[in-house]
């Protein structure tokens, strides 16, 4: 099976960071966010480098902040908090997928969407994230020969479902799209390769 080009690798992983992260205004959780953002980083840069007992320590720290996440929304005050609440469960979620084998990684990729969502439908404010993140799950899922058709279809088409269409936006989706449909996939479904010696 064919990988993806390099060109298209380091285009999803720049799509990713400008657009999936943890953005906090409130100086009091800045450096939380900080850390969070760095730690994400780290762990989509060498996502393939990291060893298992390193992979078991970074699951288990995301667990835990997801559940701490959750405890705290019964706090939630307004839409602020709504926001980095959602988006730091989304984060903690995605974390685990990247550290994770294939199979449970799928199940954290539900999660981490999952988060985005409000009322059964994904935030308004949150659709350039989980644009993001679908090509965070998409890049995830080719690498490691999971990637069939039906998920770049039914990818492609959530892009192109979300109703605020900025230009700014009309660009982003174009361009998670793009990437999505560059992504190699396999003909049907197989069993899952895990391998964490693979380098891009």
């Amino acid at each position: 099976m064919r990988r993806a080009s390099p060109e298209i690798t380091t285009r999803a992983i720049q799509v990713i960071n400008e657009n999936y992260f943890v953005y906090e205004p409130n100086p009091i959780y800045s450096d939380e966010a900080k850390n969070m953002n760095e730690q994400f980083r780290n762990v989509l840069n060498n996502r393939n480098k990291i060893d298992p007992s390193e992979r078991k320590n970074i699951l288990s720290k995301s667990m835990s902040f997801y559940e701490e996440n959750n405890e705290a929304e019964a706090a939630i005050e307004d839409a602020v908090d709504q926001n980095r609440l959602m988006m730091r469960e989304s984060f903690t979620m995605a974390i685990a997928a990247l550290v994770s084998e294939p199979n449970d990684a799928r199940k954290y990729f539900e999660r981490a969407k999952e988060s985005l969502n409000e009322g059964g439908k994904t935030s308004d404010t949150m659709e350039d994230a989980y644009s993001a993140l679908l090509v965070l799950e998409g890049l995830y899922l080719s690498e490691h020969q999971m990637f069939n058709a039906s998920d770049r279809n039914a990818m492609i088409n959530t892009v192109n479902s979300f109703g605020n269409l900025s230009s700014s936006r009309r660009r982003l989706s174009s361009e998670c799209c793009k990437i999505l449909d560059s992504q190699p996939a396999v003909a049907t479904l197989q069993k899952p390769v895990y391998d964490p010696s693979f380098q891009v």
